[in-house]
Parts: structure tokens; C-alpha cells; sequence
């Protein structure tokens, strides 16, 4: 076979491979998206690396291995006794008390003083304790309530106060003297500490037993104070 009928078969074997799979159109543009698409997905890729190596940085190096959650710990309100809670009236023992702080002229006042009764009791009392004064068992009549010192009420209430062997709390109980005269006097008085739902009895000793106006209502007698908790002067003596 000579070089020529060589040449004529290899052109015809690479006419019919040609043939066989026929050629896309091509344009310069066709190249140019090609090429754009390309450096897309280059700079798809670099920016992820990028950014998974600033999200390690900051993890390790801002804020250093991650370690299991701790529990957080709220430390106390400021005046809040830590680890305490309110007492409950099986707890402490209510002793009534002269009034320390004394009074206004015409004020009648007695204090009364809260205890633990044991060297294990550990507790709180917050805020305005309910109080009512009674005529043997029976709620003495014509005495309306307010929470406050005396001729101040609803003062800020304080902090929460702490009753163990060392700390006890006092409150005050006060009011006005009878311009009309009296028809005898609480001797006792009905205590509910914050808190809690079952009232306590305490007897009034006759020097501090309050005495009830014969004006009733009309008068100036017949409002009933009702201090918040403050700690006791000195704790327990």
C-alpha cells in the first residue's frame, strides 16, 4: 500500500470517528461563562475554608476547649441570708416585748420578738407578718389594719430577716390612744407569719395588753399598725 492510500484511510477512519460524535457549537462566549462559573466556585471554596478557620480560632483561642456546661450558681439578693428559707411556725416561739424604739405622744406600742426554739432551726422572715388582736378567742371589734410603722404605711419592707441560735427578729404592733374613752383591752394577739397559713396565739401580758376605744370606729384609736420584720437589737441575749 503506498503512502498515499495510507494517508487516504487514515482520513477516513478520523472523518468517521468525528462523524460519530459531532462537535458542540463553540463561541467566545461560550468560553468566557465557562471560565466565570470556574472562579465562582474557586472562590465558593476559599471563602469556606476561610471561615471554618476563623470559627476554630475563635472556639480555641478566643474561648479555649469547649468543656461540659457548668451549673450556674446565683449567689443571694443582697440582704438575703444564703441558704435559708421562711421559718415555719412550729419553729420559732413569738415572745411579746416592750417596745425599744419607743413612740409618738399618744402612741401605744408593744414589740414582739421572734425566736428559734431550737439550735437547729436556720430561717427567714420577709416582709409584713399578719396580725389580729383578740378579746379572749374572739377578733377585737371596731380595729382596722395597716401595714407600716406607726403613722408611715407600707414603708419599704427592709430585707429578709434571719432567725437561728444566734439572730432573732422583732416586730412592732402600735396604735393611737382613746380619745373617748376604753372599754377594756386585747389581751392577746393572733399572729400568721409570710409565708405561711396557720396562725399562732400569743398571750399579752397585762402591762402591754393595747386598750380598745369606746368611739369605735369614730376614733382616732382604732387604727392597728403593723411594723415589718427588723433583727433584733443585740440577737439573742
Amino acid at each position: 500500500m503506498s503512502d498515499l492510500d495510507e494517508g487516504r484511510d487514515l482520513h477516513t477512519a478520523f472523518g468517521t470517528l468525528l462523524a460519530a460524535e459531532p462537535a458542540a457549537s463553540w463561541s467566545v462566549a461560550d468560553d468566557v461563562t465557562r471560565g466565570r462559573a470556574l472562579q465562582r466556585r474557586r472562590r465558593t471554596r476559599a471563602g469556606a475554608g476561610i471561615g471554618l478557620a476563623a470559627a476554630a480560632v475563635m472556639v480555641f483561642g478566643v474561648f479555649g476547649p469547649l468543656r461540659p456546661h457548668a451549673a450556674v450558681v446565683v449567689p443571694p439578693a443582697v440582704g438575703e441570708p444564703a441558704g435559708t428559707r421562711p421559718c415555719a411556725p412550729d419553729e420559732v416561739k413569738i415572745v411579746p416585748a416592750v417596745d425599744s424604739t419607743g413612740g409618738a405622744t399618744g402612741e401605744r406600742s408593744f414589740a414582739l420578738e421572734v425566736y428559734a426554739r431550737n439550735p437547729g432551726v436556720s430561717c427567714t422572715v420577709d416582709g409584713f407578718p399578719s396580725a389580729t388582736l383578740l378579746v379572749g378567742s374572739a377578733p377585737a371589734p371596731d380595729l382596722t389594719y395597716t401595714s407600716g410603722d406607726y403613722g408611715f404605711p407600707n414603708v419599704a419592707r427592709g430585707v429578709a430577716v434571719g432567725v437561728d441560735e444566734s439572730n432573732a427578729a422583732v416586730f412592732v404592733i402600735a396604735k393611737y390612744r382613746c380619745d373617748s374613752g376604753t372599754v377594756g383591752r386585747a389581751d392577746k394577739v393572733m399572729v400568721t407569719l409570710p409565708g405561711s397559713s396557720e396562725p399562732v396565739t400569743v398571750e399579752l401580758p397585762t402591762g402591754l395588753a393595747p386598750e380598745l376605744c369606746a368611739g369605735g370606729l369614730a376614733d382616732a384609736g382604732h387604727e392597728v399598725w403593723v411594723s415589718f420584720f427588723k433583727p433584733r437589737e443585740g440577737g439573742v441575749s
